[in-house]
């Protein structure tokens, strides 16, 4: 039997994958999701020396998209092949995932590797945290 509990609330997914502005090949089944803050040009390139420092070229290894402060995505909708995922601004429950996380801890599920850290604005604002960061792209990629 049902029961209906009007304190139960279901957040919708409101972003159509297909109007993402998907970047990359995805040869090394890396995604990419990052927070688009300002003036994201400066942003891409803290993103493009991250990836070259873990040995991945921008334009083929990954798959890159920017989504907006006010973005809710359905991993599920997106119809591509990774096994790790990389969230710079974006909350995992902002795709749809619901889980207990820490930002830059590597988070394991079934088949998918997952580091959520901060904004790249913050990044580039507090090296303590971009340390961090790179200490488990270490682990996860090197």
């Amino acid at each position: 039997m049902n029961t209906y509990n009007e304190d139960q609330v279901y957040q919708l997914i409101d972003t159509d994958p297909n109007d993402l502005n998907i970047m990359g090949q995805g040869k090394k089944k890396l995604l990419i999701l990052a927070l688009m803050e300002n003036s994201h040009e400066s942003d891409l390139a803290t993103i493009k020396k991250l990836v070259a420092a873990i040995k991945h070229d921008f334009e083929s290894d990954l798959y890159f998209t920017w989504l907006q402060p006010k973005d809710k995505l359905s991993l599920s909708g997106l119809k591509l092949n990774y096994n790790r995922l990389l969230l710079f601004g974006v909350k995992p429950e902002d795709i749809g995932l619901n889980i207990n996380y820490q930002t830059n801890t590597i988070i394991k599920m079934e088949d998918l590797s997952l580091i959520a850290t901060d904004s790249i604005i913050q990044l580039n604002a507090n090296p303590k945290v971009k340390t961090a960061l790179w200490e488990k792209l270490q682990v996860l990629f090197l």
